[in-house]
C-alpha cells in the first residue's frame, strides 16, 4: 500500500525512507505465527516443569522438617538421661562406695595435715582400753590421741 501523505523533499524525505525500511525489517523479524505458538508450548513446558520442581522441593522440606524433629527429640532425650545419669546414678555410686567404706572394719584416712573437726560428736571424752590409744575430741570438735 502507498503511503498517502504528500511526499517530503531532502532530509525529511530520506528519513521517511529510512523509517519504512525500519518498519519493513521490524515486520521481517517479527516472529510467524507458528514461531509464536510454538514459543507458547515452550513456555508452558517450562512452567509445568518449574511447578514439578516446586512440588519435590516442598516434599523435601516436609521430609527436612520431620527429620529435624525426630533429632530434637532424640537430643532432648539424650540431654534427659545424661542428666539423669550424672545426677543419680553418679550420686548412688558415690553413697554405694563411701557405704562399703565405711563397713569396713578399719578405715585409713592417711595423714591429716591441719585440724579435723567432727561437728555432730555426741562426747568429748574418749577413753582407752588395753593396747590402745587414748583418743579425744576437744570442745571445739578436734580430734586426737594421746
Amino acid at each position: 500500500m502507498a503511503d498517502p501523505s504528500p511526499s517530503r523533499d531532502g532530509l525529511a524525505q530520506i528519513a521517511d525512507q529510512i523509517n519504512a525500511l525500519w518498519r519493513e525489517v521490524r515486520d521481517l523479524k517479527a516472529p510467524s505465527g507458528t514461531q509464536q505458538a510454538n514459543a507458547v508450548a515452550r513456555l508452558e513446558a517450562a512452567v509445568v516443569n518449574l511447578q514439578q520442581q516446586q512440588a519435590q522441593i516442598v516434599a523435601t522440606q516436609l521430609v527436612q522438617a520431620a527429620q529435624q524433629e525426630q533429632i530434637t527429640i532424640l537430643v532432648s532425650d539424650l540431654d534427659e538421661r545424661i542428666t539423669d545419669f550424672i545426677n543419680e546414678n553418679i550420686d548412688d555410686i558415690v553413697a554405694a562406695q563411701v557405704t562399703a567404706a565405711l563397713a569396713a572394719a578399719d578405715i585409713t584416712i592417711g595423714r591429716a595435715g591441719g585440724t579435723v573437726r567432727i561437728p555432730a560428736a555426741l562426747t568429748t571424752d574418749l577413753t582407752s582400753t588395753s593396747g590402745r590409744f587414748v583418743a579425744w575430741i576437744g570442745g571445739d570438735n578436734r580430734i586426737g590421741h594421746t
